[in-house]
């Protein structure tokens, strides 16, 4: 008889995001955290398990397993069904709500992107995947770390095994981004901006993960992406800038690799009392070149107080022997002025610089766009694991152009 239920997919990755909601981080915090930090992860924080055997391989099973109790029942507001819900995503929410442990339903909001539930389990016969219910079987025993466990009745696929898992059902360009919302720190939209998501993983786990992982789907390109990644990324638009970067050039990425994300600078004496700090954080940091980027906002367009704190940094950075440079969105969509910008920033004015060929153009302009798609899809909702092939002929048929 099952005896757990093991949320997989898009459905484990949205509850982890919930749970990195739940668990922000001071802004302070984050600036000062090491990106190999591990202690506070859900590595760390659950039990591993390898009940895979054990789990719900129906929705009959699945809806046993997940039925809260009559005290519990009604009495959480704000849990009618979503628009499009099935009943039993609406069992595993309210489910989850009354574990204090995982998220704060007063204080989280739900952004659950797929409305079937997606479970792992064990191939056994009787098992079968329905409306509500989207059935992923699972040959063999799982890899060290793959399943935590939540609760007495709930096992959830581990962020590095939920990457994995992604690598099947993701372009190489979203699989990236992917790594860097699971590794990063997003803003939260709790306590007014003033914290950022946990991160859920970091890097170096990401690949030691994958190095442990044999014969599950995805686990090939999910090793490729897991090359790429950085940790602390702090924002959707820090991602796509890092990704598009730093990616070599067979992947479409510009090839600038040895930068750092959000790193902290210890500024010299006269570079701390122009920045009257002892030490700043760059979006995006080449130590070795002294060059750093910055993306520029337009929240902050028209803030006096905001061009006054850029000034002051980039001179207490340029004190420091850094260059430091803005893009703002429009700089970045525009591939050629993002190309000669990046260019002239990390190989200096006289560097040799040789122009896109167009087949490296349309692996830059496909990157960019399975980026955008993928970024598109999760503030939207919509689930993840759209076809490979989605908006690829279009892109080849107009050469390239990018976003």
């Amino acid at each position: 008889m099952a005896v757990f239920v093991c949320p997989s997919h898009e459905t484990a990755l949205d509850l982890w995001r919930l749970w990195s909601h739940s668990h922000p981080l001071s802004v302070r915090e984050f600036h000062r955290r090491s990106a190999s930090k591990a202690a506070d992860l859900p590595a760390s924080v659950f039990a591993s398990s390898t009940a895979l055997g054990s789990c719900a391989a129906t929705e009959t099973e699945a809806r046993r397993l997940l039925s809260v109790s009559e005290a519990c029942g009604d009495k959480g507001a704000g849990f009618g069904a979503l628009p499009g819900e099935s009943d039993l995503m609406r069992r595993l929410r309210r489910f989850l709500a009354y574990d204090g442990n995982f998220w704060n339903a007063a204080e989280v909001p739900w952004e659950m992107g797929d409305v079937r539930v997606h479970v792992a389990a064990l191939r056994r016969p009787g098992m079968a995947s329905s409306r509500a219910l989207r059935l992923h079987h699972c040959a063999g025993k799982m890899p060290r770390g793959a399943l935590l466990r939540i609760s007495s009745r709930l096992l959830l696929c581990s962020p590095e095994f939920v990457f994995v898992q992604m690598g099947s059902q993701m372009p190489f360009g979203a699989l990236v981004a992917l790594g860097y919302e699971l590794c990063g720190c997003y803003p939260s939209v709790l306590r007014g901006g003033r914290v950022v998501r946990r991160p859920l993983t970091n890097p170096a786990r990401l690949r030691a993960f994958c190095d442990r992982v044999s014969s599950v789907k995805g686990v090939k390109a999910a090793r490729a992406a897991a090359r790429f990644i950085m940790a602390k990324s702090a924002s959707v638009m820090e991602t796509e800038l890092a990704v598009v970067l730093s990616l070599s050039k067979r992947r479409g990425g510009l090839g600038y690799t040895g930068a750092r994300l959000n790193e902290l600078v210890k500024l010299s004496p006269g570079a701390a009392r122009i920045a009257r700090c002892a030490e700043l954080s760059c979006d995006i940091l080449w130590p070795d070149a002294k060059v750093a980027f910055e993306y520029d906002s337009a929240l902050h367009v028209g803030s006096v107080d905001q061009m006054v704190r850029d000034a002051r940094k980039r001179d207490a950075l340029a004190a420091n022997g850094i260059k430091l440079w803005s893009v703002t969105h429009r700089q970045f969509e525009s591939i050629l002025e993002f190309e000669e910008i990046s260019a002239r920033a990390l190989r200096g004015p006289s560097g040799p610089r040789k122009p896109m060929t167009s087949d490296q153009l349309a692996r830059h302009g496909m990157l960019r766009h399975e980026i955008a798609v993928f970024h598109r899809r999760r503030s939207s909702g919509r689930p993840l694991s759209a076809p490979r092939g989605d908006g690829a002929s279009r892109l080849r048929r107009r050469g390239g152009s990018g976003s």
